[in-house]
């Protein structure tokens, strides 16, 4: 598990630990979602500046009542949604980036580590692995700060969902 671990955040890994690592969050829907209701906003909003200054210019109010009802409504709710979304605490890839650097050098430190340091480190982020020796498969998950992260690896390398080794990874 070490050499993994090691070898998934070694430099020329890196770069694809952090896109799986941010991948794993889930919350690109979520925050693609809250930038389509802040876009409807905005445009609800530039929709009833233009109907103001139409009224100014000497345009019949009344002909605007529907269409201003309309954008009113539409402002409303995406001002409404945009309140009752809490803002997505996604990791952003510059971020991830920041703390695995953070972190040094991940397979030295691994390697040079007594038990007692690396069983806490487990512990801290409750590392659970279920091996399958038929298929030479384990599922690793980790849930370090409330946050479930499950990813899929096969020779080192990360690929989202679950985690495969092989013979030689396994043995480590």
């Amino acid at each position: 598990m070490n050499g993994w671990l090691g070898r998934l955040f070694a430099p020329e890994n890196r770069d694809r630990t952090v896109a799986a690592l941010v991948e794993s969050q889930g919350t690109n829907g979520a925050a693609n979602g809250r930038e389509a209701v802040k876009a409807r906003l905005a445009k609800a909003e530039a929709q009833l500046s233009r109907f103001q200054e139409a009224i100014k210019a000497g345009i019949d109010p009344l002909a605007l009542v529907e269409p201003m009802n309309e954008a009113q409504a539409v402002r409303a709710a995406a001002r409404a949604e945009l309140e009752g979304t809490p803002a997505p605490d996604a990791l952003s890839a510059a971020e991830v980036h920041a703390m695995i650097d953070s972190l040094g050098n991940v397979g030295a430190a691994l390697a040079d580590a007594d038990i007692e340091s690396v069983a806490s480190l487990y512990r801290a982020v409750d590392l659970q692995v279920r091996y399958t020796h038929t298929a030479h498969e384990a599922d690793v998950i980790i849930k370090p700060v409330g946050r479930v992260n499950s990813v899929r690896v096969r020779e080192g390398l990360l690929t989202p969902k679950s985690l495969f080794l092989d013979r030689r990874v396994a043995q480590e």
